[in-house]
């Protein structure tokens, strides 16, 4: 998988070196979601990623101007890097309050901007959040939208040679119901979610 010849990762680079002429402070990027896992080798496409969901603060004036140049130029939505994970602005302290302690395991590192890179057990925890969060909906009679995370618990469990009963020990001192681990495992050996009471 080359990465580097990403839309995405060319717009980082572009952003990036307009950063360092700008002469910018440095720009610590805590990502997660779909970037992250590209980033770890989890999902494959690498041409399926159009924007960057990371974890801390906005930017400033300046940066959010480049940014939104940068995004434009690429033909990305306007917030292409965002920080919209669970309420806009999530620090780390709030996000550990939700899904555990987050491991950050390695970086990638450019002139002024550095990707900080979650564990793979920091993004499967992070997953099976947001299966349970979204089930509430669903067991209300609501849609199930949050398919691609299914996906991916399948895909860190592989990559992580993990099975179910490993899943819930790596959750277990968080607050997930017991139906989210049985609609997880029915997925996983059906590869359905329809049937699922």
């Amino acid at each position: 998988m080359e990465i580097n010849g990403s839309r995405v990762f060319k717009a980082l680079q572009e952003f990036d070196r307009r950063l360092s002429l700008a002469e910018t402070e440095p720009i610590d990027l805590y990502v997660v979601g779909g970037f992250a896992l590209l980033l770890q080798g989890v999902r494959k496409n690498v041409n399926d990623y159009t924007d960057i969901d990371y974890i801390g603060g906005n930017f400033n004036k300046e940066v959010k101007r480049i940014m939104d140049d940068v995004g434009n130029e690429f033909g990305f939505e306007k917030d292409w890097i965002n920080n919209d994970v669970i309420l806009d602005g999530s620090s780390i302290e709030d996000l550990e309050y939700i899904v555990g302690k987050l491991e950050f395991e390695r970086n990638v590192k450019f002139s002024v901007v550095v990707l900080h890179i979650p564990s793979l057990k920091t993004l499967l925890r992070m997953k099976v959040v947001a299966v349970d969060t979204e089930l509430m909906s669903y067991l209300e009679g609501g849609r199930f939208i949050r398919m691609r995370d299914l996906l991916d618990i399948n895909l860190l469990l592989e990559d992580l040679s993990y099975s179910l009963e490993d899943l819930k020990k790596e959750t277990k001192n968080l607050e997930i119901d017991s139906f989210t681990y049985d609609f997880i495992e029915y997925f996983l050996k059906t590869g359905d979610i329809m049937n699922v009471e």
